[in-house]
């Protein structure tokens, strides 16, 4: 223990000595003039290079709290048709620039590198800070460069006529001398999108085994599934859309030996899909026949049935310079026994409730009444411990959450990527 101590404070004199010693560079990046004179900016992103736009973007103060911030950037992310990405960038003027709000967007290709991604961002951050910029005296020091864009890039016909095409494979295995697990699975899928309409083909399958040893015996499980889904919609308005869903699987797990279902679908939301980047209330409503060949006979005494099921989903998200909320709930029923049910509530939170202190978190329930395909007979031992085989249930449920406080210095604009 003395040991430790002394180290500990070896330590504190050899770090105060340094700091007392070492002039800190002379950087014309971080001046009191700039401390003085920069806009606060608070920089609201969960995907951005915060190290290298603090070190391209060198003439705003960060600050690590949205009420100290003239400017508060909230950054929102989506998935485009093609599989690329749009960012959304939002400026949200407070205290003297309160009123005066901008919304850009960023497009990246699916292929696009990390490198150019956060190359796009940072732009498109720069050009909107300019006009908050240009209201303090350090505009006097910014210039602007204009890059001629390439005619040859400007009009390019489409030869995919908007279609996108992935195959996807990957696997893992681990083991030791007493148990070992492998998974494997594959996809294909083919994708349209556009203003008017979206299709979608997926094809896919999965396998898990699991091997353990115990009393110089062997116990295996294996699960096995494939998948086809397909899905088109239209757009009708601002806030209406329709469309149909057809599913495919088979499931050792799930007891399916074959199953398919129809479903037309129709949706409403009740803000503009324009302004899905930073809220949406969606209802969606399905409703159709489903066919399932089962493995082994159910609890119902059924190796193979149709039934009809209806299912309504109400999602709503905000996402706010305080947060975001994102609430999902589902439910649905089997037509002609609605005792045969399903609810699942789903909610994520998070909150910056004042300086420094921000709470989330992210939780599931599902109330399970609807099992018709579990397979007649108790489960094994085996199959229980080696998760082969559904269990029966009437509830599901996780949670998660976290809170977290920081407090120091506002600023943060200096980069040191030392023992990071």
């Amino acid at each position: 223990m003395k040991k430790l101590l002394l180290s500990i404070v070896l330590a504190f004199i050899t770090i105060a000595s340094l700091h007392a010693n070492t002039t800190p560079p002379d950087s014309s990046l971080v001046t009191e003039s700039i401390r003085k004179d920069a806009i606060h900016l608070f920089l609201d992103c969960n995907y951005c290079d915060f190290s290298y736009i603090r070190k391209t973007i060198n003439w705003v103060n960060f600050v690590r709290d949205s009420k100290e911030a003239q400017v508060h950037l909230l950054v929102t992310y989506s998935s485009t048709g093609s599989g690329g990405s749009e960012y959304g960038l939002f400026f949200i003027g407070q205290k003297e620039f309160k009123g005066i709000n901008d919304t850009l967007k960023v497009n990246t290709e699916p292929s696009a590198t990390s490198e150019e991604v956060r190359t796009l961002l940072t732009n498109k951050m720069k050009v909107g800070l300019i006009r908050y910029v240009s209201k303090t005296p350090l505009i006097d020091y910014i210039s602007i460069d204009y890059k001629s864009p390439d005619a040859e890039k400007t009009v390019m016909k489409d030869k995919w006529n908007s279609w996108v095409f992935s195959l996807n494979g990957n696997g893992n295995f681990n083991g030791q001398s007493t148990s070992s697990s492998m998974y494997f699975s594959s996809s294909i899928s083919a994708n349209r999108t556009t203003e008017a309409s979206k299709v979608s083909f997926s094809l896919g399958n999965s396998f898990n085994e699991q091997r353990f040893k115990f009393d110089n015996e062997e116990y295996v499980g294996t699960n096995k599934s494939y998948y086809f889904s397909h899905l088109y919609g239209k757009s009708l308005s601002e806030h209406w859309s329709i469309g149909e869903y057809i599913t495919s699987n088979i499931s050792t797990y799930s007891n399916l030996d074959f199953a398919i279902g129809i479903k037309p679908v129709i949706e409403y939301n009740v803000f503009k899909y324009s302004d899905y980047n930073r809220r949406k209330l969606c209802f969606t409503y399905t409703i159709g026949p489903s066919f399932y060949d089962y493995v082994d006979t159910t609890i119902l005494y059924k190796e193979k049935e149709v039934v009809g099921r209806q299912n309504l989903s109400i999602t709503y998200q905000t996402i706010q310079k305080w947060g975001n909320i994102y609430v999902s709930i589902d439910g649905s029923t089997l037509l002609g026994d609605f005792k045969k049910n399903r609810a699942d509530l789903y909610t994520s939170i998070e909150w910056r409730i004042f300086k420094g202190l921000s709470f989330n978190l992210s939780m599931q329930y599902s109330i399970v009444r609807d099992q018709i395909g579990l397979p007649k007979g108790e489960a094994s031992r085996d199959e229980v411990l080696l998760s082969i085989k559904q269990l029966e249930t009437s509830y599901s449920t996780w949670v998660n959450f976290g809170i977290r406080y920081s407090f120091g210095s506002i600023y943060n604009n200096v980069v040191n990527p030392r023992f990071n």
